[in-house]
């Protein structure tokens, strides 16, 4: 299985522009890599609070959110999906994702959690069995 990601880190002050602009980097990436089927954009896109309103259109909207606006990806009290996860293939998910709570896991206080990150990790897991476009 052949698997094409894409990370980024938006400009919170251009958080909307750039995120509509994703959908021109897929497009870049099909023509670029035509026999691949499966790409994954995921990253800081700053997509909530004052950056970009969630509750707007995105040129990505036909694309399978993975993480969406459920989602708290900050370790702070704020309660922000900036950090995301987006599919334009989610046949080879396996349907395990999530935001990885570090603070929980290790049992670290809110001064450790914050000196680690202001966002927790976003993750997801693929199967690499009946991949269509091998």
């Amino acid at each position: 299985m052949m698997l094409s990601l894409w990370v980024i880190h938006t400009d919170p002050d251009e958080a909307t522009e750039e995120i509509n602009a994703l959908d021109d980097v897929l497009e870049y990436a099909k023509l670029s890599y035509p026999d691949e089927g499966d790409f994954v954009l995921m990253g800081d896109f700053n997509a909530d609070g004052n950056y970009f309103d969630e509750d707007s259109s995105s040129d990505l909207d036909d694309h399978f959110w993975l993480i969406d606006d459920s989602w708290d990806t900050t370790t702070k009290s704020t309660d922000y999906t900036y950090d995301r996860i987006v599919l334009t293939d989610a046949s080879d998910f396996s349907g395990e994702h999530g935001v990885f709570r570090y603070d929980l896991e290790y049992g670290l206080s809110e001064e450790m959690t914050v000196a680690v990150s202001d966002h927790y990790p976003v993750y997801m897991e693929v199967s690499c069995y009946g991949d269509s476009d091998l």
